[in-house]
């Protein structure tokens, strides 16, 4: 049975590593740019997406904001992920989107 999370912090004073989806435009880039903003040297961004281009703009951006981490781009198309791909994930991709208002702490 899974835990449950609801109203556990994230903790981003902690090294994080931290993987997005999407992340090259839109909500995604925007998440990961905010985001990145606030982790500790040190940390590791993963970004995923499918236009190249577009994930080294977010990476230069993100960067720009902190130079302090390292991020990790791949270009990659997982609309047509075959289930062996995803078994060797651990199971089903959960994609999502949240905003939480007043920022991290």
């Amino acid at each position: 049975m899974a835990s449950s999370t609801s109203g556990t912090k994230i903790d981003l004073d902690q090294v994080a590593y931290f993987l997005i989806t999407g992340a090259s435009r839109g909500i995604g880039q925007r998440m990961a740019i905010e985001t990145a903003r606030r982790f500790r040297a040190g940390s590791i961004v993963v970004l995923l997406a499918r236009s190249a281009s577009g994930l080294e703009s977010t990476r230069a951006e993100i960067l720009e904001v902190n130079p302090h981490i390292t991020v990790v781009t791949s270009s990659v198309d997982l609309s047509n992920a075959s289930r062996e791909l995803l078994g060797d994930l651990g199971g089903e991709p959960a994609h999502n989107c949240g905003y939480e208002f007043g920022g991290f702490e």
